[in-house]
């Protein structure tokens, strides 16, 4: 891996992102080691350690050079589906676990820990993101099972708070994917928008109000960088049919989009991330068929200096 960031380094001279250098890591030519195509999630510990959570086979663990596979079979996990994963303060690793909760992961100690409806953390099991405010509270979304149901749940390291309710005029949402800003503002997708939350106010984006600057209004996945901009990735649907998506990026007061037409980027974007001063990017959607489904990474050279920073703020 450390030859393959220096030849990126040499090769990537613009400045532009029409011209960058793509790489694939797929089941194939990792040899299996990464153990599924569908990357749902992706997160980054202060060790600089990339935690995958796939779809099919549980959470992969990748340290630059080897490959760590969880599931069923050798940790306390319930499902092999990795809906969302996150790194708290403490290098905890924080993992969704579809219909099961959340776990926390001590990966020094090789310590689980379940959070649950039955334990009385959560309002039901069916946790769809997870994200680290600047605080250290831990914010995880939800499916609803009830109109008025919260969207997202908050926790301060010793009690759960419930949050936001989103819905429109016929059901009731969750967040199913959440992201914090430079400037600590949490921001929560839902299948039908983006909201920014600055203390106690919450903000509305759609595709329709930012002029096609959203991809689509189902928010698969978003995360901020150190330069203040927000990128998020995203779908949508006409009658049960995927018409659009992306990924998009917002500075503050401009949108971006980056769709597949223009760009070696499927419009399934699933998860977002930062190493090493590149940009990760997780493509593939639960149920449709994208354009294609693997894993990769794109290097921005005019945000070398501080992409990378974005993560740390968070979990150091």
């Amino acid at each position: 891996m450390k030859k393959i960031f220096t030849m990126i380094l040499v090769l990537s001279a613009t400045l532009n992102l029409s011209a960058q250098s793509w790489y694939n890591y797929t089941t194939v030519n990792t040899n299996g080691k990464l153990t599924d195509n569908n990357v749902e999630c992706l997160a980054v510990d202060a060790n600089g350690v990339l935690w995958v959570g796939t779809y099919f086979t549980g959470l992969v663990k990748f340290d630059g050079t080897n490959w760590t596979n969880y599931n069923t079979s050798n940790s306390p996990l319930k499902d092999k589906t990795i809906i969302d994963v996150a790194v708290d303060k403490q290098n905890n690793v924080w993992v969704a676990n579809y219909a099961n909760g959340v776990f926390r992961f001590n990966p020094s100690t090789n310590t689980w820990t379940q959070f649950t409806k039955e334990s009385g953390a959560l309002t039901n099991n069916y946790t769809y993101a997870l994200e680290v405010d600047n605080q250290g509270n831990v914010w995880v979304g939800l499916t609803p099972t009830g109109y008025n149901d919260p969207g997202v749940l908050r926790y301060n390291g010793s009690s759960w708070a419930q949050g936001n309710v989103f819905k429109d005029n016929f059901n009731s949402y969750g967040a199913e994917a959440i992201g914090i800003d430079k400037n600590g503002n949490v921001w929560c997708g839902t299948r039908i928008g983006l909201y920014k939350f600055v203390g106690t106010k919450w903000t509305f984006f759609s595709m329709e109000n930012t002029q096609g600057g959203l991809g689509g209004n189902y928010i698969r996945t978003i995360a901020g960088d150190a330069s203040g901009n927000v990128w998020v990735g995203t779908t949508d649907y006409v009658n049960f049919q995927t018409v659009g998506g992306g990924l998009s990026k917002y500075n503050g007061s401009t949108w971006t989009i980056y769709k597949s037409s223009a760009y070696p980027i499927d419009d399934f974007v699933s998860a977002i991330g930062f190493r090493n001063n590149d940009v990760w990017i997780g493509t593939g959607f639960c149920g449709q068929i994208g354009n294609r489904k693997e894993f990769m990474f794109i290097m921005e050279q005019h945000l070398l200096v501080t992409r990378v920073q974005v993560l740390f703020p968070v979990i150091a």
